[in-house]
């Protein structure tokens, strides 16, 4: 649920911002690539996206022995959640 509240909050940021797309492939990393082309998102918040990004793809496709530790879940909730408040903030 924390990588699906991350792509959403960063497709609805791509579209209020009309920013174009140039992948078919829709994802968390296309749509934070479209914003750091468009001078949204800074270097650092795209090595977190990437982390995180890389965390729900394990959870996704069921790889419960990458997603098992808790305190690194923990610390993607309160990344996820910080990053969505100061971007909307």
């Amino acid at each position: 649920l924390i990588g699906a509240s991350l792509e959403e909050f960063l497709r609805n940021w791509v579209e209020a911002e009309g920013i174009p797309l140039s992948s078919s492939r829709l994802g968390i990393d296309t749509y934070a690539q479209a914003l750091k082309s468009a001078g949204r998102l800074s270097k650092q918040d795209i090595k977190d996206i990437t982390s995180w990004a890389g965390t729900r793809n394990h959870a996704a496709h069921g790889e419960w022995d990458k997603v098992g530790d808790i305190p690194r879940v923990r610390l993607m909730l309160e990344g996820v959640n910080l990053f969505i408040r100061q971007k909307t903030g």
